[in-house]
């Protein structure tokens, strides 16, 4: 059959228009469905949508269904049927990666049914519920700009009202300050842009905050060469105060601007306090028109004044205050102190590459100063090549820092002290029996009876002991006068317990027999003498040791009464990793006769200390004070944990420089300034400074000597508005300070290495 022409045409054209619905694209992806937000639906593809959302919305197809249904109704205008879809699917499947998508959809239709003050809100309320959703974000961005620009002033002030945190808070922020900037309103424009720029400092909006601040700079009075000081000239942080303003003087007076009048710097007194503190900063500002302002010392007032700093738009550059936060309230805070991460990172490298050392423990004060810096060595160490091993903690107030240095590797001494307690009790009891024997042969040898001595009659063996001796009775004839026996104690060794037991022996033996104590040097200079042992009834005298006793108190005692010797020899016999045996023995003879009186011998097993350095460690590092340094270094070594010390610029103090002798160990630590380096900049400005002040200068002295002459080199860069100086400054770069050069960061850091010096043979001295 043959088809006129007009009916093929027809045919041909209805089966491309059905070709093109079944072969159109259909959205898979919800990143993909914002860029069909404009595409309309066909008849057939909203049928088969409605019939999946009956069927299953929670299968795979509701969330494309449910967005092409959606968008039909937005496109069509019909601004209710979104909404009861929109809600509908949301209820039915609150997790779908679809609302995203479908929620946008809602905000074109706020675009056109609600005021910009509602679609700001509900585009922030989006962003604050997919944070992580970029697809989102970069289609509701689209809707923000049109919603700021439709915006009232009042729109603006009632949404930060109600989000001043928000995702869009820096749009709304810059919004504002444009308009308060159009209408004359300076200073309520700069304080919205800089509240934009202090907490939200990374964001698209900042940019161009700063190029609205900077313009607004310069309706600003301000005095290009004048620079306020923050110090405190009263209160116990006045001699700080002094080293910063001094300084401060010689920076101005050895760093004249080349041209123009001379800087100025006016100093108002801080006390430290932050109120105090706050309020000279408004002064200096309003009254004197400070270009820039140097200080507070400290973090806490240093922290009061950055945030007032920030919302005044005034550059504030500290020279000392170590709070990390201090950078972070905002772009018009700097800082040049040494951070500890930057003192931290010196010394592991230096500890690691010039000393050799990896294998770490750590001893820190539980702060949050001697936690950062503990955290900061830790990361850099390993970075460097070390490990830390065992780290522990103390209370800041200790002033015993066993426990501590026990969990760091060192000896546990206590508990040796206790099992060796026991120990010597033992040896207290065999001590007891032989001085049964003793008192009984001493009798025999006794020339006159003495006088009967009460029955009750006890004398301790150890004054510290509660167990008595029972001293023997002797009975005498009245009208005999006593006689006095000598006896000799004589030890062989100098091992402590030796020379405890012979003491023991002489307080049991007192006042029955008078007992001297001799060092074993006595015994050793007379055996050098000796061939030949004596014999005798009683037993014979058994080594050189014995005879040299024998004979050296014969000597002593020639042509008097026949005096006692006794012998307290103790010898180590094995040794296991936890005890020693020992083998005690005591003798008693008659000197004259070379007679042995009574012998006692007995075998004990002493625990052993134990061992120091449980963890092999090669060094510690201590952020520690120097006076607790010189604290802690006596109790290492007691705990048998002598390594090499590290430590930070906490030191550096009083102390430490009056005793560095008191440290025994090899110590290195870093700090931020020291006056005998050898370096020509330092050696320079040391001697200006002890020209002018007829002082040596310190650290303080130094760092606010530097950010002085930083802050003048910014300010003869600049423009002579705040703002300008700020740019100037942030964009210093390098700089060459009194100890070395220096680098000025992004985050407005003065970045540089710190002095590392050396405790050594009783002196400090650089390390390298």
């Amino acid at each position: 059959m043959r088809l006129r022409p007009a009916r093929l045409f027809a045919i041909v054209s209805a089966a491309g228009l059905l070709w093109g619905c079944a072969g159109r694209q259909a959205v898979r992806a919800p990143a993909e469905a914002y860029g069909t937000v404009r595409d309309m639906a066909t008849e057939e593809e909203l049928i088969r949508a409605r019939a999946t959302l009956e069927r299953d919305p929670r299968g795979p197809e509701g969330g494309p269904a449910a967005f092409l249904l959606v968008r039909q109704a937005v496109r069509q205008g019909r601004w209710g049927d979104v909404d009861v879809l929109s809600s509908k699917f949301e209820k039915d499947v609150p997790a779908s990666p679809w609302l995203p998508p479908i929620l946008y959809l809602r905000l074109e239709t706020a675009k056109h049914t609600e005021g910009a003050l509602r679609l700001l809100q509900r585009i922030d309320d989006g962003l604050r519920r997919f944070p992580q959703d970029q697809s989102f974000a970069s289609a509701a961005q689209e809707l923000v700009a049109a919603a700021v620009a439709a915006a009232s002033q009042s729109d603006l002030e009632t949404f930060l009202s109600g989000s001043s945190d928000g995702p869009l808070a820096p749009d709304v922020l810059l919004a504002l300050g444009r308009l308060e900037a159009e209408r004359g309103a300076d200073d309520e424009a700069s304080r919205n842009l800089r509240i934009l720029v202090a907490r939200f400092p990374s964001s698209a909006a900042a940019p161009r905050a700063f190029e609205i601040l900077r313009e607004l700079s310069k309706k600003i009075p301000v005095n290009g060469r004048v620079i306020g000081v923050l110090v405190p000239e009263t209160g116990p942080s006045a001699p700080l105060g002094t080293s910063l303003a001094q300084g401060v003087r010689l920076a101005a007076e050895t760093m004249p601007p080349p041209g123009g009048p001379p800087f100025e710097f006016v100093f108002a007194d801080t006390a430290e306090d932050p109120a105090q503190a706050v309020r000279a900063l408004q002064t200096l500002v309003s009254e004197r028109q400070v270009i820039a302002l140097l200080g507070p010392l400290f973090s806490k007032t240093a922290l009061a004044c950055a945030a007032e700093a920030n919302a005044l738009g005034v550059v504030l550059m500290t020279p000392a205050a170590l709070s990390a936060r201090l950078t972070q309230t905002g772009p018009y805070v700097f800082r040049s102190a040494i951070t500890p991460e930057q003192q931290a990172a010196a010394i592991a490298r230096f500890a690691v590459q010039a000393r050799q050392c990896r294998r770490f423990g750590i001893l820190a004060p539980d702060t949050a100063y001697g936690r950062s810096l503990a955290a900061a060595f830790t990361t850099a160490l390993v970075a460097a090549g070390g490990t830390v091993l065992a780290e522990s903690r103390y209370p800041a107030s200790a002033a015993d820092f066993s426990d501590a240095i026990v969990d760091v590797g060192g000896a546990d001494i206590a508990s040796f002290k206790e099992s060796d307690e026991e120990f010597r009790r033992g040896g207290q009891a065999e001590l007891e029996v032989f001085l049964q024997k003793f008192f009984s042969a001493a009798g025999d040898l006794a020339p006159a009876p003495a006088p009967v001595a009460p029955p009750s009659a006890t004398i301790a063996a150890d004054p510290a002991s509660a167990t008595p001796i029972q001293a023997p009775a002797a009975v005498a004839p009245s009208n005999a006068p006593p006689q006095a026996t000598r006896v000799a104690c004589f030890t062989l060794t100098s091992e402590p317990y030796t020379f405890e037991l012979a003491q023991r022996l002489r307080a049991a033996a007192l006042p029955v027999k008078t007992v001297t104590v001799l060092n074993p040097e006595s015994g050793t200079q007379f055996s050098a003498y000796l061939t030949r042992p004596e014999a005798a009834s009683h037993g014979t005298v058994s080594g050189p040791e014995e005879l040299a006793l024998s004979e050296l108190l014969g000597e002593a005692q020639s042509g008097r009464d026949a005096p006692l010797a006794v012998l307290v020899a103790v010898h180590e016999d094995a040794v296991t990793p936890q005890t020693q045996t020992l083998l005690c023995a005591f003798a008693m003879y008659d000197t004259r006769t070379g007679r042995r009186m009574a012998r006692h011998e007995f075998r004990a097993r002493r625990p052993l200390p134990s061992p120091g350095n449980r963890y092999g460690i090669e060094a510690l590092y201590l952020p520690v004070s120097g006076t607790q340094l010189l604290h802690l270094v006596p109790q290492l070594v007691y705990h048998n944990l002598s390594v090499t010390l590290f430590g930070s610029d906490t030191w550096d103090d009083e102390a430490l420089r009056k005793r560095p002798e008191a440290v025994t160990l090899d110590g290195y630590f870093t700090t931020a300034f020291w006056p005998d380096l050898p370096d020509s900049r330092t050696a320079d400005f040391t001697r200006k400074y002890q020209e002018r002040f007829a002082a040596p200068p310190d650290a303080i002295a130094a760092a606010s000597y530097d950010a002085a002459r930083l802050l003048m080199r910014a300010a003869l860069a600049s423009d002579s508005t705040r703002e300008g100086f700020r740019q100037s400054l942030a964009g210093t770069g390098s700089f060459d300070t009194v100890v070395g050069p220096a680098q000025l960061t992004a985050q407005r850091e003065l970045e540089r290495d710190p002095v590392i010096l050396r405790i050594s043979g009783g002196t400090i001295v650089p390390a390298r």
